[in-house]
């Protein structure tokens, strides 16, 4: 089952992984056509931080000034077949 998508101003209890929703960034939007991007991040516990450099979302110049809207946790692992 899907998690749903949870208000941008709501955190996790605990630090894990997440895809949070950039509002209106096409230009790097994999989503093409869409107004919106989503992006692998992580809550910190403190902060929403970028996947794989650890800065916060909140200074990324090169989003835009967009701050993202909404985010969910990582979905689980695709299951191993053949096993």
């Amino acid at each position: 089952m899907t998690e749903p998508w949870l208000p941008i101003k709501t955190a996790p209890a605990e630090p894990m992984g997440v895809l949070m929703e950039f509002p209106d960034e096409r230009h790097s939007s994999l989503l093409q056509g869409h107004d919106y991007s989503v992006r692998v991040c992580f809550w910190d516990g403190y902060d929403w931080r970028e996947q794989g450099t650890g800065h916060l979302v909140s200074e990324r110049l090169d989003f835009g000034g967009k701050m993202p809207t909404r985010w969910m946790p990582l979905p689980a692992p695709p299951a191993e077949s053949g096993q």
